[in-house]
């Protein structure tokens, strides 16, 4: 193998040594995609009740409807159109349920949560595997007089199904905005090198060495 060893030929050696770190540290998260769902898309009081939405269909147990809102109380909840439950108070929170493939594949999942401040709402996102056991809680408070909301997030791996509403006086009675969840591979802080990053690096950094050599012998 022949290795030119100029100031240039240097610089290369070392940027090819960067590009394989960079692959290998950040190349694992190109595999996971994220979908957005804001419900701007809908006419006000449109019933979405197990509609699919783009991977996820929202119901509420029993006998409530959901419906798209007139109007939200402002951020994080965004637009004029959010989710509620009807009639206004709930038993049961909305229900959002991943389907096909996407089903236990979700790795991260957000949702904006709030109300026109009526009353003070404890506001929580489950998160359950395909066997419906419990892998993660997200709580917030909301006070009574705070009109708008808050983003409740959870980031682990084999979501199927998500849980999300209020406790208080008025149980599950708040409005949902912006449904944020992730496929794919979540990103890892110690991933493997794939092969191209290693080549990269082992190339670069043979190189640099070899020049080294060259130059302390001329």
């Amino acid at each position: 193998m022949i290795i030119e060893c100029s100031r240039r030929s240097i610089s290369r050696m070392k940027l090819a040594i960067a590009a394989g770190l960079f692959v290998a540290m950040f190349g694992v998260a190109s595999t996971a995609s994220a979908v957005t769902i804001d419900f701007e898309g809908f006419g006000a009081n449109v019933n979405i009740e197990n509609v699919d939405l783009g991977g996820v269909q929202i119901f509420i147990p029993g006998s409530a409807t959901v419906q798209t809102s007139f109007s939200v109380p402002g951020l994080p909840l965004s637009g004029s159109r959010g989710i509620e439950g009807v009639p206004g108070v709930q038993s049961f929170p909305f229900v959002g349920q991943f389907l096909g493939a996407i089903g236990g594949n979700v790795n991260f999942v957000s949702i904006a949560l709030g109300d026109f401040g009526v009353d003070a709402d404890s506001l929580f996102l489950r998160a359950y595997n395909s066997v419906n056991i419990l892998i993660g809680t997200d709580t917030n408070f909301l006070p009574a007089g705070e009109v708008g909301g808050r983003i409740l997030t959870l980031n682990v791996a084999g979501i199927d199904r998500i849980e999300f509403g209020s406790t208080g006086d008025f149980p599950n009675s708040v409005l949902a905005d912006n449904l944020i969840f992730r496929t794919g591979t979540p990103p890892s802080t110690n991933p493997i090198p794939e092969p191209t990053s290693m080549l990269l690096f082992g190339t670069g950094l043979v190189g640099i060495i070899t020049c080294r050599r060259k130059m302390a012998k001329g």
